[in-house]
């Protein structure tokens, strides 16, 4: 979630994500969050990348062909 807060360009959303994601309740704050800004589906898409990152990563590290 972090990187994907980063990566924001506009900084109102960017800060009041990373302040929704620090203490109690840190997942569903950045759900709504997300939600009432129109990000939710550009943070799936993030996340399924970073996801595919991760296994073709482990795939390589492993000498395993990743298709």
């Amino acid at each position: 979630m972090q990187n994907f807060i980063l990566s924001l360009a506009d900084g109102q959303q960017r800060d009041q994500l990373w302040d929704g994601i620090h203490g109690r309740g840190a997942f569903r704050t950045f759900r709504v969050l997300a939600d009432n800004f129109g990000l939710t589906d550009k943070w799936y898409e993030y996340q399924a990348d970073a996801y595919r990152e991760i296994a073709e990563e482990w795939c390589r590290d492993h000498d395993i062909e990743f298709t």
